[in-house]
């Protein structure tokens, strides 16, 4: 390495002072200077000559580099190996849904890369094995706006995108398949889903998952004449409508659904059924090998509802149940003085015990006194709670039941069901929970009104909330509700901010002994608070909060802001599209030939 040196200079005495030279020294110094200046202008000569000879080396390495890279990837293992680049494709797909149909996501997206890359894509088969079919996303015609759409163009977008459901799951070869539609309030005369529905079909025997959830009630009819032969490896089944699930023909006395070979299908152990027209306790399900069931909101009536004796008979029939969700009772319309009804009875007092059963969710109108006790769950992780009238009935039976579930990690209710002391009896009764949810369920508001003639109602409002905020007296005992809680969520809560603020710093405090703290909150507020002071929480480090804002009244909006909100819901360009969503733009990417 090379050290400069200068020789000693006959001036250093004067160098950094504040010395003012003579006329014979300013020529001396002038004198002085002229080999120095001469040796750094050959120097710089020097310096400049060796970056041009190191520019050159460099580019002359980036060259060498470049054609390294080239032939490097030449004898890549992922073109001897190409089972390593498809492992790579498949884990580029979606791992919370089906895959969609959308040219920017695989796996369409793997075919826009190269030619190789397309043509592996397009002969992996299990990378077209599912499918998440969502709303059409129609633009509409020139100068109209989103509502405005040409019937006879969406029925032809339709057809072309039902072809091109056809052909992607053509892709599929022998693979299971997992298919999701998921339709809007769009649709064409035939039927909003019917195109979509024709095009799956010729794949029932490959057919591993199905998932039809929509507004509009489709025609189920070439579904549910299927043989039970013909969907050999369907193991989940979901069929959610927002309107009653179709019955038979009104001249047929057979019970469609309770009838049909895609309930026997004889590997289903997962099914998710809305809306009925015929009771849940006659299906011929696969009873013994079912371990996931929901039973989900009953528009039909109470002759569709399930009794409670019915729920324990299904319980019984199904000992490796994981997860159930079943609503008891007709919840849309008792019809009857609930203050006077008994409770519901149960046959046998022969007790259930549910031994896998992880997820448990009971919606109900009936007085539950006598089916709790009936019922263990020993290893019961997650319970969800909503009755009416409010507060519901047989609650004490509710606490009970979970006094006896250690296990118990996560908790739903509606605080409205249950009496403020019922409320702290309740949630005393398991202390180990991480996970407290106030929702409302399937609750209608006109049970909570009503319920003030009955009083006594405990509210997802401020005093609830004290009741789990750690007060100053706790200071040095373990005494107050859910000491283990990581997450706390409310939804159309009447807390004030300052509540919300309390609750949250208390526990943050109290954190000590073993027990956590708060990792996460989020509340939606059903007025306005002090989002000043809110927000001072949400830069905690570990800790994410998230408060919801109420929609502004008209009265509170300005003429400017209605005007913006009025541009944002009515674009004229284009209609929004839900995540998953596709338009006509990539209607021309569904056929990609191999080439």
């Amino acid at each position: 390495m090379l050290t400069a040196s200068v020789p000693e200079s006959p001036f250093a005495t004067m160098l950094g002072t504040n010395h003012t030279p003579s006329e014979d020294e300013i020529a001396a110094i002038k004198k002085y200077l002229v080999n120095p200046a001469a040796e750094a202008a050959a120097l710089n000569k020097d310096i400049d000559e060796m970056q041009t000879t190191l520019k050159g080396l460099q580019e002359k390495r980036d060259a060498l580099s470049h054609a390294i890279g080239l032939h490097e990837a030449l004898i890549s293992p992922l073109r001897r190996y190409p089972d390593i680049l498809q492992e790579i494709f498949h884990h580029c797909l979606p791992a919370a849904h089906d895959a969609t149909m959308k040219s920017s996501e695989a796996p369409l997206l793997l075919t826009h890369i190269c030619r190789d890359w397309r043509h592996l894509a397009l002969s992996t088969p299990s990378l077209w094995s599912s499918i998440l079919i969502h709303q059409l996303k129609c633009l509409p015609q020139e100068g109209g706006f989103a509502e405005e759409v040409d019937p006879q163009l969406l029925r032809v977008q339709e057809q072309t995108c039902a072809a091109g459901v056809q052909e992607w799951l053509s892709r599929s070869g022998a693979c299971p398949i997992s298919i999701s539609f998921l339709e809007s309030a769009l649709g064409s005369e035939e039927g909003p889903c019917q195109p979509f529905l024709n095009a799956i079909r010729p794949f029932a025997l490959r057919w591993r998952r199905l998932v039809l959830r929509g507004r509009a009630k489709p025609d189920l009819d070439q579904f549910l004449s299927l043989l039970s032969t013909e969907v050999p490896i369907l193991e989940e089944l979901v069929v959610s409508f927002e309107t009653p699930a179709p019955a038979m023909n009104s001249d047929s006395d057979d019970n469609r659904w309770s009838r049909c070979g895609i309930i026997r299908a004889p590997r289903l152990k997962r099914v998710v059924i809305a809306n009925l027209n015929e009771s849940i306790a006659v299906l011929q399900l696969h009873w013994s090998q079912m371990t996931h069931l929901s039973f989900e909101h009953n528009k039909a009536g109470r002759d569709m509802s399930l009794s409670a004796n019915e729920t324990i008979e299904i319980l019984r029939q199904c000992p490796n149940l994981v997860s159930i969700q079943v609503e008891i009772g007709d919840i849309e319309s008792p019809g009857v003085d609930m203050d006077q009804i008994a409770p519901a009875p149960v046959h046998s007092r022969e007790v259930v015990v549910m031994h896998h059963l992880l997820h448990l969710t009971i919606h109900t109108a009936l007085d539950l006194s006598e089916f709790f006790p009936v019922i263990q769950t020993p290893v019961l992780r997650e319970f969800s709670f909503f009755g009416i009238p409010l507060p519901a009935l047989g609650i004490p039976s509710v606490i009970s039941f979970l006094s006896w579930v250690p296990t118990l990690k996560r908790l739903s209710i509606d605080p409205r069901c249950f009496t403020l002391e019922q409320l702290s009896q309740c949630l005393a009764s398991c202390p180990m929970i991480t996970s407290l949810r106030f929702c409302t369920g399937f609750v209608k508001d006109g049970w909570y009104r009503t319920s003030f003639s009955r009083g006594g109602s405990a509210k997802c409002d401020a005093t609830t909330i004290a009741s789990i905020t750690p007060s100053s007296e706790d200071a040095d005992r373990d005494e107050y509700l859910c000491r283990y809680l990581r997450e706390f969520y409310a939804t159309r809560a009447h807390f004030t901010a300052d509540s919300v603020y309390n609750f949250i710093t208390a526990r943050q405090r109290r954190a000590q002994n073993g027990y956590p703290k708060l990792e996460a909150v989020s509340v939606q507020f059903s007025n306005y608070q002090n989002w000043d002071l809110l927000d001072t929480l949400r830069d905690v480090d570990g800790f994410k909060l998230t408060a919801n804002k109420p929609a502004p009244s008209p009265t509170e909006e300005e003429p400017v802001v209605r005007a913006l909100a009025s541009i944002e819901k009515y674009p004229r360009n284009a209609i929004t599209a839900e995540p998953g969503a596709f338009d006509q733009r990539d209607i021309k990417m569904f056929s990609v030939p191999i080439y």
